[in-house]
């Protein structure tokens, strides 16, 4: 299987191509989508419903009769033309549901490029009836509809919170499934972007469904953590990538939630993880190269979190010798802790809690 990354690039370069390309015949007889501007103002009728489904299975069957990636991207690309044709909700909420409805079993058919084609279109139609489909999007074998299915809940995920508490602890559910156990640490970034919710809360969302879902997010972070750092530890290059927005994450939150000490801790777990990672790489490469913007914004994050003002990390990173970069780097992680603890922070030695795992899931 193809990773999360490798797809998404395949799918820039196809997208260059499909410029250039002629329509391809099955789309250049599509059923009308024509309804009238008053039609819009209220409810759709039964007949115009027939004729929005009508028009999106015939785009589905070229895209599933398509002989090439181009044909593809062409279906993928009137899908989302034919959604965003009219500027109206009504419109765009039932094109949603009955997209979301078709496109279930679409999404098994085995082919990379046209699941991932679906996928894009499907996480651009950001309305809450198309949530069915990001369940289906999130719990994929493809790695790349994964990331699809993140990206495009977070996009309704307020709109998926203002239904109440059925629909919102099923987003939630799955968020925390996916934290624990994603095995593409490409796909982790889009969960870590829906782990940090915005304080200011829309009207339309209930304000203790509001909390309750920030502080189930603040809970799936925190849970998820330990597993960034251990498989950081492995030195996995995938994975710190992602620690750089696991740590961008926690400093969202630590500047809109309220005061926890935790999160010095979770810093400084990362910070030793990545020290150790950089220092058993030699302090070259591409995971050193990886690791050293991770290392320069996480201590960052404990200089606002602790209100010090220091930067060992920052000046070690700066020294050219490579092995003495290295050395310097893990020492002066190690002299966070130290420092911390001396000034009163309740804080473990993360080499007491983090150890290596069997597996790091490094798609």
């Amino acid at each position: 299987m193809l990773n999360a990354k490798t797809l998404l690039t395949m799918l820039a370069t196809l997208a260059a191509v499909l410029l250039a390309g002629p329509v391809h015949a099955e789309l250049s007889s599509l059923p009308p989508l024509d309804i009238p501007a008053e039609a819009l103002q209220s409810r759709l009728s039964q007949d115009h419903n027939q004729l929005i489904t009508a028009r999106i299975k015939a785009v589905f069957d070229a895209m599933v009769r398509a002989e090439d990636d181009q044909a593809v991207l062409q279906a993928r690309n009137q899908l989302l033309d034919d959604y965003a044709r009219y500027k109206n909700v009504n419109y765009q909420l039932t094109f949603a549901d009955v997209v979301a409805y078709l496109a279930g079993p679409m999404l098994d058919i085995e082919n990379p490029v046209f699941q991932v084609n679906l996928a894009w279109a499907l996480a651009n139609m950001p309305q809450v009836t198309i949530q069915p489909a990001m369940d289906k999007m999130v719990m994929h074998p493809n790695s790349a509809v994964r990331y699809l299915g993140w990206r495009g809940y977070r996009q309704i995920r307020m709109l998926v919170l203002a239904q109440g508490t059925g629909f919102s602890a099923r987003m939630l559910d799955e968020l925390d499934k996916a934290a624990k156990s994603e095995e593409s640490w490409y796909v982790m970034p889009s969960i870590y972007r829906m782990l940090y919710i915005e304080p200011d809360r829309p009207s339309f969302v209930m304000v203790d469904i509001f909390e309750q879902a920030r502080l189930r997010c603040l809970d799936i972070l925190k849970q998820a953590w330990t597993r960034q750092c251990v498989a950081l530890l492995k030195g996995s290059e995938p994975a710190a990538r992602a620690g750089g927005a696991a740590v961008l994450t926690l400093r969202l939150v630590a500047e809109s939630y309220p005061k926890d000490d935790s999160f010095v801790q979770m810093v400084i777990d990362m910070l030793w993880s990545c020290a150790k990672a950089y220092e058993d790489s030699g302090g070259e490469g591409p995971l050193a190269e990886t690791l050293t913007p991770v290392l320069i914004s996480g201590e960052e994050l404990v200089n606002f979190l602790t209100k010090a003002r220091r930067n060992p990390l920052g000046l070690a990173l700066m020294e050219r010798d490579t092995e003495r970069r290295s050395l310097a780097v893990r020492l002066g992680a190690a002299s966070w802790l130290a420092e911390l603890k001396a000034n009163g922070f309740s804080l473990e030695d993360p080499q007491t809690h983090l150890s290596l795992p069997e597996s790091d899931g490094s798609d």
